[in-house]
This record gives structure tokens, C-alpha cells and sequence, in this order.
């Protein structure tokens, strides 16, 4: 069962992509925010960031 949104992490991410944050970006272990997202099952957030990556391509 997904676990339930944290608030916090979900302000923080929309306001990163309201200022331009580069949605493609890969961290230290090679993975991208949308990576990150899914393995903590943050659906709204998820939603976010595949619009910003539609608008990104």
C-alpha cells in the first residue's frame, strides 16, 4: 500500500518546478527527480513532473 503524501516534500517540489528546476537532472546515483517520485509513491508529485517534463521536451 503507497504510503500517504508528505505535504513538505510535495510544496517544496512544485515550488522547485515553478522556478525552472530541471526536471531531467540525475542525482549522485544516476537517477532523475521522476525516479525518486515513484520509488516513494508520490503520486501528485509525479503528476507534476510529467507535465513540467512534457513542457521540458
Amino acid at each position: 500500500m503507497p504510503k500517504p503524501p508528505r505535504q513538505g516534500r510535495f510544496n517544496r517540489g512544485i515550488l522547485l518546478l515553478e522556478h525552472g528546476a530541471n526536471v531531467a537532472q540525475t542525482g549522485q546515483y544516476g537517477m532523475t527527480p521522476l525516479h525518486y517520485t515513484l520509488e516513494r509513491h508520490q503520486l501528485a508529485l509525479l503528476v507534476a513532473l510529467l507535465a513540467q517534463a512534457v513542457e521540458f521536451s
